[in-house]
């Protein structure tokens, strides 16, 4: 997860994002769901509310996490991951 760091401004943000991450990995797709799967985001009030602000590019303007720069940072990472296969 650290390889996103560049495009978290913030903590909070941060532990947003990988609460997502993780409570996703538990194959829920409603907010509140994630939130509940996810330990991070479970402890924290308001988290679905969250969870939806950051899918809307709505979190906050100490971030960079929007959906063009994340899929630019997944697929340099793709790049980077089949250049280490050869």
């Amino acid at each position: 997860m650290g390889y996103y760091n560049p495009l978290i401004g913030d903590r909070r943000t941060q532990t947003l994002f990988q609460g997502t991450i993780k409570g996703a990995g538990a194959e829920s797709l409603v907010c509140a769901q994630i939130a509940a799967q996810s330990p991070e985001l479970a402890a924290r009030p308001n988290s679905a509310q969250r969870i939806r602000r950051m899918a809307r590019q709505k979190t906050t303007q100490r971030s960079s996490l929007d959906a063009e720069s994340l899929t630019g940072r997944l697929r340099q990472r793709s790049i980077e991951q089949l250049q280490d296969e050869d």
